[in-house]
């Protein structure tokens, strides 16, 4: 695994450590993932989801709160060559979304117009953005060459491994407008 990978491997213990203390304190993390989707979605944005968590493990939760058939494509350790920091879950994505996006003459009749006229142009490259809750996140980002959305990562953790993220969220409810604002070319949120 390496040095970056046995300490990913740590973070994810001590991460849902975490997050079962936060479910006993307020909403758990996935019902508010629901809320993310949808403002994503409400903003224009396709989501994907990249774990380093096992397939099984995660559609079980996605399940568990409806998102599973949103989440499109859901990347885990399964799919994967390498897990995150290394960016190959980003390749599996990128793959996925190059071959979704093609130009194409057999474009649905119930897509939208805006969606069909987006799906007709060709397209060479994909903007995202990743949003994640770590070190790890942001550091599979950079290696994928993605800007790096922190939410409630620990700023000790992301100065220890250098990563910079263009915005902090403390709060999952604010991911939606600040989707709608952001600009790939820096002007924006």
């Amino acid at each position: 695994l390496g040095r970056e990978g046995e300490v990913a491997l740590r973070h994810h213990g001590e991460r849902v450590e975490e997050e079962a203390i936060e479910a006993r304190t307020e909403r758990p993390v996935e019902e508010r993932a629901a809320e993310l989707h949808r403002g994503a979605r409400a903003a224009g944005f396709r989501t994907a989801l990249w774990t380093n968590n096992a397939r099984e493990v995660t559609l079980a939760v996605l399940e568990r709160f409806a998102l599973a058939r949103d989440l499109d494509p859901v990347v885990t350790r399964d799919e994967m060559e390498r897990l995150k920091p290394d960016p190959a879950g980003w390749t599996v994505i990128s793959d996925h979304f190059t071959a979704r996006l093609a130009p194409s003459s057999s474009i649905s009749p119930l897509a939208s117009r805006r969606d069909a006229a987006r799906l007709a142009q060709p397209r060479t490259a994909i903007e995202a953005v990743v949003v994640g809750d770590s070190w790890v996140d942001g550091l599979a980002a950079a290696a994928a060459g993605l800007p790096f959305v922190a939410y409630r990562a620990s700023q000790a953790d992301l100065d220890r491994w250098h990563v910079t993220p263009i915005a902090r969220l403390e709060d999952l409810a604010t991911l939606p407008a600040w989707l709608a604002a952001y600009r790939p070319d820096g002007h924006g949120s």
